[in-house]
């Protein structure tokens, strides 16, 4: 399982012996700790971010969203790898789109 932590704008994250930094604006901008300029953008659909993000937090599906659950980032960062994203390499940019409750590749 993953573990979160907080340090400064970023969310850290590991699993097992990988580490991801995430930032959640605009969009979410993912990438392994020591490989800043290889990055996961994630952009998405704000309904279906609230719908996922409330429903983890047993909220109304209209409440704002003042946290990201840490299992959202995991999922990303997992489809990413299932479809080509190499986080280990130092440059490279890979994107999704999280939209209808699902995640594409673009």
């Amino acid at each position: 399982m993953s573990r979160l932590k907080y340090n400064n704008d970023w969310g850290y994250m590991t699993f097992g012996t990988e580490s991801f930094y995430w930032k959640f604006g605009e969009f979410i901008e993912i990438t392994q700790s020591n490989r800043k300029k290889n990055t996961l953008t994630l952009k998405f659909e704000r309904k279906s971010l609230l719908n996922f993000v409330n429903n983890k937090l047993k909220k109304p599906n209209n409440t704002e969203i003042d946290i990201l659950p840490p299992e959202f980032v995991a999922q990303a960062i997992k489809f990413a790898i299932n479809n080509g994203w190499n986080p280990k390499l130092s440059v490279g940019e890979f994107e999704l789109e999280y939209t209808q409750n699902q995640f594409i590749k673009y």
